[in-house]
């Protein structure tokens, strides 16, 4: 148990790290936006300088928002899961704090949720709107907008499902362990419950295995002809090899924290 704790504790602060380098990124695509802005007004004029402008600026906001949210996300989970260490280990631990890091990291996941089916409704709605504003089809496309929405279905209804039934498994589990830990009334099996959380996690490693294998003969094929591409090929696998090991650590972590609460609750 100890082992994986400072493992998951160690991956989520490395993540953390990770998380800022993308703000500084974040940060870098705004200065560069001002930059391009400047020079394009040197050479045409202010109006050419907008488009190119805001894009960089929008985008940077966007990394570095994305990036402060999620160094807050991981610091809450890698406190959640400390406490819930300590508590497995005997040390009493101090319950408030508990329910609102716990509160906390069900309303994100819930956000989780529902903002990715809205994106994708989103992405639904405005092929349509368009197509019927310009009273054609979507210009350059060369299809109508009720395929170009077909294929969108097609390749985010799966993902998403995935990702609303994924963090319904950790939500009930999260509320579950909580509810242990304040000692309140028992209302599932929190081994049964660990099976499923896993059984996600292995579909998810097994998800990035294929990517993995993808990535090697990438790497096969680039060996001597390019060494961006190489580069890159290497840098993927170790990102997703890191993710499978957090996986892994997650489970272990968890499947601990039910047999302890299981046997103790």
């Amino acid at each position: 148990m100890d082992s994986t704790t400072k493992s998951l504790n160690v991956s989520l602060m490395v993540m953390q790290v990770l998380n800022g380098f993308y703000i500084i990124l974040g940060l870098f695509m705004m200065v560069a936006g001002s930059f391009v802005a400047q020079l394009l007004s040197r050479q045409y004029s202010s109006y050419g300088s907008v488009f190119p402008s805001s894009l960089f600026l929008i985008l940077g906001l966007w990394m570095v928002g994305f990036g402060v949210i999620a160094i807050l996300i991981l610091g809450w989970a890698k406190e959640w899961q400390a406490r819930a260490s300590e508590w497995t280990r005997g040390i009493t631990i101090d319950t408030a704090r508990l329910q609102n890091l716990t509160t906390t990291l069900d309303r994100w996941m819930i956000f989780s949720q529902w903002s990715t089916l809205i994106l994708a409704a989103l992405a639904l709605v405005f092929p349509i709107f368009f197509s019927a504003l310009l009273g054609r089809s979507i210009s350059g496309a060369g299809f109508p907008a009720l395929i170009l929405v077909i294929g969108i279905l097609i390749g985010a209804a799966p993902p998403i499902v995935i990702n609303w039934l994924i963090l319904a498994s950790i939500r009930t589990w999260v509320l579950e362990v909580n509810n242990r830990m304040v000692s309140r009334t028992n209302t599932l099996s929190l081994m049964e419950q660990s099976k499923k959380v896993s059984s996600w996690f292995v579909f998810c490693q097994v998800v990035l295995g294929i990517v993995i294998l993808l990535d090697v003969y990438t790497l096969i094929s680039s060996l001597g002809s390019s060494a961006i591409a190489t580069t890159q090929a290497l840098l993927s696998m170790a990102s997703y090899a890191f993710l499978g090991m957090v996986l892994e650590w997650s489970k272990r972590f968890a499947m601990d924290v039910s047999a302890y609460a299981d046997r103790h609750t």
